[in-house]
This record gives C-alpha cells, structure tokens and sequence, in this order.
C-alpha cells in the first residue's frame, strides 16, 4: 500500500484529544472524492508512522517521499523502483497560505466526526474483504 501525507499548515488543523477521528474523517472524505479506498485503521491515537527512507520489513521497500509532480508523472513501476532507494533529498516545506477547499473539508470533517458515537479501535476496525477494500 502506499501513505499520502498532506502537509496540516494546507488547512492549519487545531490540537484536540480527538485530532486522530479528525483526520480520519478528513482522509476519508478525500479518498471519497478521489475515487480511492484507504485503510482507515492507521488512524488511532497511538499509531506509529515510519520516518521517511526507512526500510518496511516485510517488502524491504522504503518510505520515500515523493512530490506532486513525481506521483503524476510515474508509473506504478518507477514508483515502486524509486522505493528501493532513500530519497537524496527532502521535499520543499509548503509556506503557501492555507487552502480553501482543505479548509472547507477539515471543517466538515470535524463537524461530522463530532457526531459520531464513541467507538472503541476493537469494534470499529474490521479485516479486509480483500484487495482494493476500504477497512472501516
């Protein structure tokens, strides 16, 4: 699978004990518009998320940060050949002014996730029914 990170000063999020269901909420209304499914999993509040360049243990690729351009203009193979290596350099910081549309979808999202119940990580996270699922 692949992680997409969007840098948070895009939308300048606010701190809260619930930021994780935040987020959650957040991606999963941009994979929706996207037309794409994600594993909602990774969003708990104790997750870990690897440092950019080390090394999965299982695929012994690494997680290497691309920009927008590279992700548009390669194929799944030279992506996938480019994850072998470390990246030599680090990506620009964005320092743009925050976006609208990010905006107006972080509120939503925190409007949304505000009203859902309380659910514990055991009872909301199923398994997979296969490849290219959503896990809820």
């Amino acid at each position: 699978g692949f992680h997409v990170g969007i840098p948070s000063n895009m939308w300048n999020p606010k701190a809260s004990p619930i930021f994780h269901k935040y987020v959650r909420e957040f991606c999963s209304g941009i994979a929706k518009a996207a037309g794409a499914c994600i594993d909602t999993g990774v969003f708990s509040r104790l997750r870990s998320l690897r440092a950019p360049n080390t090394i999965h243990p299982k695929t012994d690729l690494r997680k290497r940060p691309f920009d927008g351009e590279e992700i548009r203009s390669s194929s799944l193979e030279e992506i996938l050949d480019l994850a072998q290596k470390p990246r030599p350099k680090e990506l620009p910081v964005f320092d743009g002014h925050p976006i609208p549309t990010l905006v107006s979808l972080w509120e939503k999202a925190v409007k949304d996730a505000d009203t859902l119940p309380f659910r514990t990580m055991t009872s909301s996270r199923k398994h997979s029914s296969g490849p290219g699922k959503i896990f809820a």
